[in-house]
């Protein structure tokens, strides 16, 4: 028997949270902090550059960071061709990342994105931090120590008057950026030294301590999948959905000519397994608990968009 219950007509929540969750015996206390990493919820498509706003929670700390997603109907923020470049997500299924100038012109003028934690850090405690970047290919000129640096507090005339430019972030690298073709990770840690509420992205060395290979124009680069978290498995990419034929013992696959999502559990049947199912803004919409080697649930009336599925210890993300 499975045991099963939906949750309708939840009321929207600005803070979109986007977990990277795998169950664990003590629950779901270790997630990536991160809301909204992989830039794929928005609350209207882009039609303009400097519209990070878009890719809710995030928002425009310094300058104006750009927002790119497939969904555009202006070719200058699409994907994959866009104003800077040519370049897919980092998942080929997603839709949307980001991109900031990472070469500034002058010490207050950095493009920086940044997006209030899902949690705030406790002082004390490593964190671990990663994110994907890709340099776009249409400006010839290359540049390192793209960064993530943690505050408290959001004040635009903190960056103005170069407070924060200052030669420092919490994890940074020192690697030119000049791959235009794969996404590289920036993985770092460190240990919290303030409760920190938000995560920035950019470039937060003065011009002078920088290392470019330039032959003209602006060094720009794309951001995908940002994760934070006091646990370094869960900064790892999460599973793609699996299809009918997979030879796991564990997977879901969805039937769009139906409309149902299809769970099967080729594992000892002898005990229930759990499972539980998030929106893109970590609202739970089903859990149920099954010993039964299939089960299929109807998701004709889910809002179109990306889900994560927690199955035992394993997280796999879908597209319906």
């Amino acid at each position: 028997m499975w045991r099963t219950f939906f949750r309708r007509n939840l009321l929207p929540e600005i803070l979109t949270m986007l977990f990277f969750v795998i169950s664990t015996p003590e629950g779901f206390a270790q997630f990536n902090l991160v809301p909204n990493p992989s830039f794929e919820q928005h609350d209207s498509c882009t039609r303009l550059t400097s519209n990070i706003q878009h890719a809710i929670p995030w928002i425009e700390i310094n300058v104006s960071p750009d927002y790119f997603n497939r969904c555009s109907n202006n070719s200058s923020v699409g994907v994959p061709s866009n104003f800077a470049g040519f370049q897919f997500p980092k998942d080929s299924s997603d839709n949307g990342y980001a991109g900031i100038i990472t070469i500034p012109t002058s010490d207050s003028v950095h493009e920086i994105l940044g997006v209030k934690l899902i949690n705030q850090l406790i002082v004390g405690t490593k964190y671990y931090c990663k994110l994907y970047y890709n340099s776009a290919n249409h400006w010839d000129c290359y540049c390192n120590r793209l960064g993530m640096k943690f505050v408290n507090s959001i004040d635009t005339s903190d960056f103005m008057s170069n407070k924060l430019i200052n030669n420092s972030a919490h994890v940074f690298t020192d690697s030119i950026l000049s791959d235009t073709l794969n996404w590289q990770p920036l993985n770092g840690s460190f240990i919290a030294d303030s409760a920190y509420k938000y995560v920035l992205i950019g470039n937060f060395f003065k011009p002078a301590q920088l290392n470019c290979n330039c032959s003209g124009g602006w060094a720009y680069t794309y951001i995908d999948q940002v994760c934070v978290s006091d646990d370094s498995t869960k900064c790892l990419p999460i599973n793609i959905i699996q299809n009918p034929e997979s030879k796991s013992d564990l997977f879901a696959y969805i039937n769009y000519g139906s409309n149902e999502l299809i769970i099967v559990n080729r594992k000892n049947n002898s005990t229930d397994v759990n499972i539980n199912i998030y929106d893109t803004c970590g609202r739970q919409v089903a859990k149920l608990s099954s010993n039964e080697t299939s089960i299929t649930l109807n998701i004709s009336n889910w809002a179109q968009g990306l889900y994560l599925i927690q199955i035992e210890n394993m997280t796999f993300k879908i597209i319906f």
